[in-house]
């Protein structure tokens, strides 16, 4: 029978080995750890928003572009309270938060209740809209339509909302439709849960077959 020979493995390097082990099992243990808590942020952040009061004299309707360093959330749903006690909630087909500026949500293809379990809510559609945590402003962009408890429904370009109030104001061109009327305005605001509904800069109503063309577009 052949003889077999043996090599002596130093202790020494046993230990290195055992604790080189070791050490790659706690980093993978820490980046699982940091993975998941990262996770629950951004899942806690995306829960519910409930809104504080503060002082909010003007809006914004500036045009913003979605950043590149984000992260992204699909079909989010945004909820708060407003100053009355009053609900709002923010629905969308995703959401991105600018990971620069956090208190800023970028949203598509949004659906916005206001005042929401009573006799006076509104509801709001808009192909885009930035939330902004800070503010407590809802920007919106493209596609606007704004259906009131009274049943007026608006059209409109821009608009922003004070969430601390649930107000509506916009600076574009506006067509309001009830089920007997037309009006077309260039500024409109909304106060007092949809109930008051105002327009400013000019207010035609619908006499002639121009304008009237333009509203049936709608």
């Amino acid at each position: 029978m052949d003889n077999l020979k043996y090599e002596t493995v130093d202790p020494s390097e046993i230990k290195k080995a055992r604790k080189h082990t070791n050490t790659v099992f706690i980093l993978n243990r820490i980046i699982l750890i940091v993975m998941i808590a990262s996770i629950g942020i951004v899942l806690y952040s995306f829960r519910g928003i409930i809104i504080n009061k503060s002082d909010l004299d003007s809006f914004s309707e500036d045009s913003f572009d979605i950043p590149d360093a984000s992260i992204e959330i699909i079909n989010p749903m945004l909820a708060g309270v407003d100053n009355n006690n009053e609900n709002f909630q923010i629905n969308a087909k995703n959401a991105k938060n600018d990971i620069n500026q956090k208190n800023l949500i970028y949203l598509k293809e949004i659906q916005a209740l206001m005042n929401i379990n009573t006799d006076n809510t509104t509801q709001i559609f808009a192909d885009k809209a930035t939330y902004d945590n800070k503010r407590k402003t809802l920007i919106l962009e493209d596609n606007i339509i704004i259906t009131t408890a009274s049943n007026y429904v608006s059209y409109m370009q821009k608009a922003s909302i004070n969430l601390n109030n649930n107000s509506v104001f916009s600076q574009s061109p506006i067509i309001i439709k009830t089920p007997g009327t037309c009006i077309l305005g260039n500024a409109l605001r909304i106060t007092n849960k949809g109930k008051v509904l105002k327009l400013k800069n000019g207010i035609n109503m619908v006499f002639n077959q121009d304008k009237k063309s333009e509203c049936d577009k709608k």
